[in-house]
């Protein structure tokens, strides 16, 4: 990637529900400019609050890059769990 300045103009479409819910969900789909090309990225995640002392959370993020040097595909998988020791003291993980 040479250096140099670069501007990014992109777009996106997100819906989720609250993370406050016992089960929630979220999906974005963001596309634009990226440096010398272009770039889909498309996420999503699904949350359970089992109570009010743990949550876990999974979530999925693709990127979809084509540049004029070559193209490539990104993903990421993602397990987040948080433990609610006090409302001072808390470990994610």
């Amino acid at each position: 990637m040479p250096s140099g300045a670069y501007s990014f103009d992109e777009a996106e479409f997100s819906i989720a529900s609250g993370d406050s819910r016992r089960f929630w969900a979220n999906f974005s789909y963001r596309f634009g400019d990226f440096f010398d090309g272009q770039r889909e990225r498309i996420g999503a995640g699904i949350g359970w609050r089992l109570s009010d002392h743990f949550l876990s959370a999974l979530s999925y993020d693709t990127n979809d890059v084509e540049l004029p040097g070559g193209d490539f595909i990104t993903r990421l998988v993602q397990l987040e769990t948080e433990f609610i020791f006090s409302a001072t003291f808390h470990g994610v993980r």
